[in-house]
């Protein structure tokens, strides 16, 4: 490590490290509610429009109107893709390994969101939810079988993923069906016009096959986690009035948000992290690289306060049972299991195998700052969670609708449908069999341009560092900051331009690899049988009691005390948030859906009632 790339941060930051060692090494163990000192003489702020590659920690939040948030996301994810200090021997998780640098990572290096805590770590331990802790060994729990079961014509996974990594979610959330034909673009759907139309997708590269499925995880970060802990909101939430839907209900949830500015514009949710400097942060990492690498038998410091961060990854499986990373030199890898069903339908893990990184969502709540006053109030920019979203290369570039001379497709998906049979093929609650042909995927609105030149502008910045760096293999999407009012259209997939308000922001945010099919990538509005919490009512977002039918003009987020119809990201989360669950399904499903998914198995993400 060059020693010197660090020497402004270390100086500006040394006595806050000092302090927090003497406040931090004391200590006998690590309870999930400790929370951080933070500086009182806050650094410098970063600037707008500046590529951080060399800066192992979220960046400051300074954005003011785009390209700053596709900045503001390009810089959170070298961040959380910098390389990890390994959670074996679980003496850290959540911290970057400052010997080791973003674009010279090895394409195998675990990266810091890879440490979080993976949704059944928090969710999934209802009998001692209040005694976990953040340095912890890997422990998902109990295998609980998903509630929808595949029968008959079920496509069985037979191989999988990593020792330290365990693949859970095998389909994408609901979605409405907007496929008005089969594959072949001939036969009528009859999931177009089913009752209720509710599918899920299932993706594949190349023709559906046994082996071959995206696979999911969801993983939380520290704030997240002891935010989720220390309110005991990690219990079984099947019991009635449970302490998680109590809070929701009395709109009592609020994740901690993260801001560089000294003060929040009213009363703040819980432990906000004030005044946050990305330099800052970097001290306090590197004040737990000197412990962990010491020998010290010293309990290691948290991490710095971040705010909420959750990411949602979806992974691909690379070659046979002996494939290496070395082989795939344009994909980030890990070696990983998912599971496959028993002989009694229960899950069990798979062979570990090397799976590659196709797609990632990462979700963080900020309340940005004026860079000409920071020692003044936050401002909740948007819905006050900043959506951004990333592609492996094999799927970015895929076939764009209604573009010329586009490639041939090379991801295809099918649906699940469950549903009252409909007078023939399909059946209640199937996947089509393997030799059916399957729908391409198939991008629906180009990726706006300003964000290719940023991708364009990072690129060409972790080029000149490294040349084979794997990250020059993904792309962002899309970043959602600020939540706008889609008006009514006159039919359910005819859709306003993807930047209706010219913000540079896309309306319709969509990973090909996790929100694939048309209800997902042209969502909005809200689902069936959704109850909106009265605190949301009050703000115009009204519930939807049809049990079977979609109403994609009614308001789905909650914002400044106003109601939008938000499309993509933003608006498929703020069904969450006008539940009383702050924009976080994981927090919606709880322990409900922490189950163990297989290709037989599974529970359906973000469905609760």
């Amino acid at each position: 490590m060059n020693p010197d790339r660090f020497r402004p941060v270390i100086q500006a930051a040394a006595w806050f490290s000092l302090a927090a060692a003497g406040a931090t090494l004391g200590l006998t163990g690590m309870s999930a509610a400790q929370q951080q000192p933070t500086a009182t003489l806050p650094l410098p702020l970063q600037k707008n429009q500046t590529v951080y590659l060399d800066f192992p920690a979220p960046p400051d939040t300074i954005p003011v109107a785009q390209p700053d948030w596709d900045y503001f996301a390009w810089n959170s994810f070298i961040a959380l893709n910098w390389p990890a200090l390994e959670v074996v021997p679980n003496r850290a998780r959540g911290v970057p390994d400052l010997s080791k640098t973003f674009a010279t990572a090895a394409n195998n290096d675990l990266g810091v969101w890879e440490t979080f805590k993976e949704k059944r770590e928090i969710f999934n331990h209802p009998n001692d939810a209040g005694q976990l802790t953040w340095y912890s060994p890997i422990d998902y729990g109990p295998l609980r079988k998903g509630s929808v079961s595949v029968t008959g014509r079920a496509l069985l996974q037979n191989s999988g993923t990593s020792t330290a990594n365990a693949l859970d979610e095998t389909v994408e959330v609901q979605s409405q069906a907007l496929e008005k034909t089969y594959p072949d673009g001939r036969t009528p759907n009859p999931l177009f016009k089913a009752i209720p139309p509710v599918t899920t997708p299932r993706v594949w590269r190349g023709p559906p096959s046994a082996k071959n499925p995206i696979v999911y995880e969801v993983k939380l970060n520290y704030d997240y986690f002891n935010y989720v802990v220390s309110n005991g909101f990690n219990v079984d939430n099947t019991a009635k009035n449970n302490p998680v839907a109590v809070a929701a209900m009395a709109a009592k949830i609020h994740l901690p948000v993260r801001t560089s500015s000294a003060s929040l514009p009213g009363p703040g949710p819980q432990s906000p992290v004030l005044n946050y400097r990305a330099g800052d942060a970097v001290g306090r990492f590197k004040l737990i690289n000197y412990i962990y690498n010491s020998g010290l038998r010293r309990p290691l410091p948290l991490p710095p306060g971040q705010g909420s961060i959750q990411v949602k990854a979806a992974w691909l499986k690379l070659g046979g049972p002996e494939a290496k990373p070395s082989d795939f030199p344009t994909w980030h890898t890990a070696i990983a299991v998912n599971y496959i069903s028993d002989e009694k339908g229960n899950p069990i893990p798979s062979e570990p195998t090397l799976f590659g990184l196709v797609g990632m969502h990462i979700i963080q709540r900020i309340h940005s700052t004026d860079p000409k006053n920071p020692g003044g109030k936050a401002n909740p920019a948007g819905g006050t969670f900043v959506f951004a979203t990333w592609e492996h290369e094999s799927i970015f570039n895929s076939p764009v609708f209604g573009l010329p001379n586009q490639p041939k497709p090379t991801y295809f998906y099918s649906n699940f449908f469950l549903g009252q049979a409909v007078g023939g093929p399909p059946q209640k609650g199937f996947y089509p069999p393997l030799d059916q042909q399957a729908y391409p995927v198939v991008r629906q609105y180009p990726v706006l341009p300003p964000t290719k030149k940023v991708t364009a502008i990072f690129h060409d910045a972790i080029r000149k560092k490294n040349p084979k760096s794997v990250w020059l293999h993904y792309h962002l999407v899309g970043t959602q900051f600020q939540a706008v009012d889609l008006k009514p259209t006159p039919e359910a997939i005819v859709t306003p331009p993807n930047d209706p308000t010219l913000i540079r922001q896309p309306a319709f945010l969509a990973n090909l690899a996790i929100e694939t099919n048309l209800g997902l990538q042209f969502f909005k509005g809200q689902p069936p049988n959704i109850q909106v919490i009265q605190n949301f009512q009050n703000n115009g977002v009204s519930s939807n009691g049809n049990p079977v039918a979609f109403a994609r003009d009614k308001a789905n987020t909650s914002f400044a005390s106003k109601a939008f119809n938000m499309g993509g990201c933003m608006g498929c989360h703020g069904i969450a948030q006008t539940k009383g669950y702050g924009f976080s399904f994981v927090l919606l499903d709880g322990y409900l859906g922490a189950v163990t998914d297989t290709q037989e198995h599974f529970d359906q993400p973000g469905a609760n009632p």
